[in-house]
């Protein structure tokens, strides 16, 4: 497609000035990543990875503690098991969100991923032993798990933060015909044939500070990232 951009997501929550619609949106349910895009970028979603940080740091923490004993609760066996899936689950969000092509063309979603399946196998190998080596295996599991959350919260931050004077808008995009760049890297107008059956009724809902998802009710309508 002429003029498209070649911006798109970059690592889990860097900085975006205009997403590219052209590879997100353009499947059979791209409604449906709209939605998951919507999720993903909400004001709220960030806590998600506060609250696993905070369980990965406890299963160091407690692991520490219970260095010299040989078993472990059950409960914390259970709180082990519970993050590992949870990470496996939010790595297959994005994978889903993003599609399989782009999520791995980002070096940053690589090392991620290695080092969430990492942990996953050495939680598994320590869950055999159960000596001072299992232990330690635990310990780095969740070692490594607390610094990828805390590290993936950190880029939550830096994220609001970049947008704070940057309006993103999203809508449904399907079948993109027609780009054209007024204004280049401050604006971007995106015109397409809708959907029929479309809404007549404009409707808009903002998440995070200055993340604007608009569903644009006309026959031709506009995707605009504008800088104030």
């Amino acid at each position: 497609m002429k003029g498209e951009s070649k911006k798109n997501f970059k690592g889990l929550f860097s900085p975006i000035e205009i997403i590219s619609t052209n590879h997100l949106l353009r499947t059979e349910h791209n409604e449906c990543k709209v939605r998951m895009t919507r999720i993903y970028y909400s004001q709220w979603f960030k806590y998600i990875y506060v609250i696993l940080a905070v369980l990965a740091a406890f299963c160091i923490v407690y692991t520490s503690i219970n260095w010299a004993e040989q078993e472990i609760d059950g409960w914390f066996i259970g709180i082990q098991a519970s993050l590992l899936v949870l990470v496996v689950l939010e790595i297959l969000y994005r994978v889903l969100m993003l599609g399989s092509t782009l999520f791995f063309q980002e070096k940053v979603n690589i090392i991620d991923s290695f080092l969430s399946f990492t942990s996953w196998i050495i939680a598994l190998v320590s869950s055999s032993l159960h000596d001072k080596v299992g232990y330690s295996l635990q310990i780095i599991s969740m070692t490594i798990l607390s610094l990828r959350y805390l590290v993936t919260y950190i880029r939550v931050i830096k994220y609001v933060k970049s947008t704070k004077n940057t309006e993103i808008s999203i809508i449904d995009l399907n079948d993109v015909s027609e780009v054209e760049e007024n204004q280049p890297n401050t604006e971007m107008r995106v015109k397409r044939a809708m959907l029929p059956n479309t809404n007549q009724q404009e409707a808009s809902q903002t998440f995070g500070n200055g993340i604007k998802f608009m569903p644009v009710s006309s026959n031709k309508s506009e995707m605009s990232i504008e800088e104030q």
